[in-house]
Formats: C-alpha cells, sequence, structure tokens
C-alpha cells in the first residue's frame, strides 16, 4: 500500500500499549518505532504505518458517522433568494448518497452554518460534532473575506479545533476559491497564504489537508452570484466529488 502522503511504501502492523509505538506485523521488539505525540492513536488499531514520515493509516477508522461542518458552502445557501436550498441537493447529502450507492453503510450529516466563521467552529466543535467518527472541516470563507481578519487569528482558531478533535479522522478542506470583488480588495490575494497555514497545521496535526482549489479556481459555472462565492447545484454537485475523493485518497471509506 502506498502513503496518501509522501507515496512510499507502508507497513502493516498495530499501535502498541498506550499507543506509543507501532509494531510492525513481524511482531520484531527491535522493530517497533516510536510516535511523535500527534501520531499516537488507540492502541490496538491495525492499520498501515509509514517509515519515512511517520503516517498511521488506520483500518479501523473508517467512520460509519461522518460530520459535515462548515459555512455557508456546506449548507448550500441560495444567494438570489438568501435562503437555504434543498438539503438533499447540499454536497454532504450527495456524498452519503454516492457512498451508500457503492454500499457503504455511512451516514454525513449536515453541520452546515451560513455566515460561521473559524472562531465558531472552534467554539461549537464538540458540540456539532458530536458522536461523529469522522468529521469534514470546512471554514475560512467568512473570515478571510474581512479586513480587520488576520492570518494569526486564524491559524490560533484552526489549530484549536485539530487540537480538540484528538484522533479521530478529519478531513481539512481548503477555503473555497472566490472571485475577485468578494469581500475587499486584498480578499482574493489571501487564499494562498491562509490554505498554506491550513496545510502546515494539518502536517503538524495529522489532519489530511484537501484542495478544492484545482476543482473550483475560475470555474464560475459552479458559482450562483456575482462576484462568484457560493455554489450552485452544480457546484454543490462538484464539491462532493472533490470531497468523495479526497476522503478516499486519505482512507476514510
Amino acid at each position: 500500500m502506498k502513503c496518501p502522503w509522501c507515496g512510499r511504501e507502508m507497513r502493516k502492523g498495530r499501535l502498541g500499549e498506550e499507543a506509543s509505538y507501532w509494531r510492525p506485523e513481524t511482531g520484531r521488539q527491535d522493530d517497533c518505532v516510536p510516535l511523535p505525540r500527534e501520531r499516537q492513536g488507540r492502541a490496538g488499531s491495525v492499520g498501515w504505518y509509514c517509515p519515512f514520515c511517520l503516517r498511521v493509516v488506520a483500518e479501523a477508522a473508517k467512520p460509519a458517522l461522518i460530520t459535515a461542518f462548515g459555512d455557508s458552502n456546506t449548507r448550500y445557501w441560495l444567494s438570489a433568494t438568501q435562503e437555504p436550498g434543498p438539503p438533499e441537493q447540499a454536497w454532504p447529502a450527495l456524498v452519503e448518497k454516492a457512498l451508500r450507492a457503492e454500499g457503504r453503510r455511512v451516514r454525513v450529516v449536515n453541520e452546515g452554518w451560513p455566515g460561521g466563521e473559524t472562531s465558531f467552529a472552534k467554539a461549537q466543535f464538540e458540540r456539532r460534532t458530536l458522536g461523529a467518527g469522522g468529521v469534514i472541516l470546512a471554514f475560512g470563507t467568512n473570515d478571510i473575506k474581512r479586513p480587520e481578519a488576520t492570518a494569526e487569528a486564524y491559524r490560533a482558531d484552526l489549530e484549536g479545533i485539530l487540537k480538540r478533535n484528538g484522533h479521530r479522522p478529519m478531513l481539512v478542506l481548503s477555503i473555497l476559491w472566490f472571485d475577485r470583488g468578494y469581500g475587499f480588495l486584498g480578499s482574493q490575494d489571501r487564499l494562498a497564504v491562509w490554505n498554506g497555514i491550513a496545510r502546515e497545521l494539518c502536517e503538524a496535526y495529522g489532519a489530511p489537508f484537501w484542495d478544492t482549489g484545482p476543482w473550483f479556481e475560475r470555474q464560475l459555472q459552479y458559482y450562483g452570484d456575482c462576484p462568484a462565492h457560493h455554489l450552485n447545484a452544480a457546484g454543490q454537485e462538484r464539491m462532493a466529488q472533490a470531497v468523495l475523493e479526497g476522503l478516499r485518497a486519505h482512507h476514510f471509506v
């Protein structure tokens, strides 16, 4: 099996007592590798270990209940009417439908909060993801549009979420691409920097970061407003495809 982070060959084994080391299938004590604190998980979990980048993909970490916790583009907000669209057309429902069609017994709960910022996500994280075996996180658009918002505050809020999540599987989506003119003059210029912060934190805490930029950048047909920032029905379907690819790439499903 190839490591989804570095692309090199992984080794099968299990997490040892107190989840502080990785024991390969050989069972030899001298093959055990100590794990950094942020790489440790549930003792006894069987899965794959990468000796190059110290990543663990646990076979047990395939949740039956996933919470999609995000802002208006998770809820599917209609710009024309300023109200939510049909929930069955939102990307979390489409992801669930696709997985169930493949025989996966999984539920994807839509916790989309229009206007929600990353500080809101940090404050509400435990409550809104309670009971979920996995999380898809999609915040940042409502922060980055405000001129008074800072990259330092975004970093602190996102790091707080990653700490609260612990070792539960979580896929962090990049801040969705939006057209110039949304927010203030420099909002779009922040995208690369802020998404870089998210990628860096995900690397530090062992949470996969999934860049949706290639799926949406300058693809105005997937947006329902001008300047483009809210996804239309086609955009929700496109996001479902992007999320499914991310979930599969990182062995959530």
